[in-house]
């Protein structure tokens, strides 16, 4: 008797075709409704409002918005877009110089791919010519245990980052390579919305 072969697969992987054909257009869609909102956003309040929500959204708790500095900058608070960080943190990481010193920095200038630092680690490697232990304590005591990174650049080419910071090493609900696309698109608001806003570099608000 002649065994006749299952068809199966076939139909399996159209229904996997399926599968991810909708969950992309999903995405896609996800995607819209963030630029929309971003693009209504009005006021540098509105901004913050947003940042924070993010915040809350992915289990994190602190964000800071920034052109990526030149090698001759000596404060970050100086190329601050948007920040809700504490103001002793920053004040101790500008007097420190770390923009100069920063692993974090460096490796913004190297690449285009989100990335992720234990702020522990960072600092070690950033501490090979001078004692960063005063920063470390304090982003210890305020929660700022884990850094991600997202590289960002405007239409002209500019580029940038948003840094989102907490306790979290993974980011929630989704994974972290999940969440790029709309980290990302939260630089637009350091761009021009739709009313014109334009935010410039200096001009931090702090939640």
């Amino acid at each position: 008797m002649r065994t006749v072969p299952l068809q199966m697969p076939k139909a399996k992987k159209e229904m996997r075709g399926t599968m991810t054909a909708d969950e992309t257009s999903s995405g896609e869609n996800q995607l819209q409704d963030e630029g929309s909102e971003i693009a209504a956003l009005e006021t540098q309040f509105d901004i913050v409002r947003y940042m924070r929500r993010k915040c809350e959204q992915y289990g994190l708790k602190y964000f800071i918005v920034f052109t990526l500095p030149g090698f001759e900058a000596e404060k970050l608070s100086a190329y601050s877009i948007v920040s809700n960080w504490p103001q002793e943190v920053l004040a101790k990481y500008d007097g420190l110089r770390m923009v100069r010193h920063s692993a974090g920095i460096r490796k913004l200038r190297l690449t285009t791919v989100p990335f992720s630092y234990d702020m522990r680690e960072w600092i070690g490697e950033s501490s090979e010519a001078a004692d960063f232990s005063e920063l470390l304590d304090l982003m210890n005591v305020h929660g700022m245990l884990t850094g991600h990174f997202f590289p960002v650049h405007d239409a002209l080419g500019n580029r940038g980052a948003i840094v989102w910071g907490g306790d979290n090493a993974a980011p929630q609900p989704r994974r972290p390579a999940d969440a790029p696309d709309d980290f990302r698109a939260s630089l637009q608001p350091a761009g021009r919305n739709r009313r014109g806003l334009e935010i410039r570099p200096g001009g931090t608000h702090r939640a």
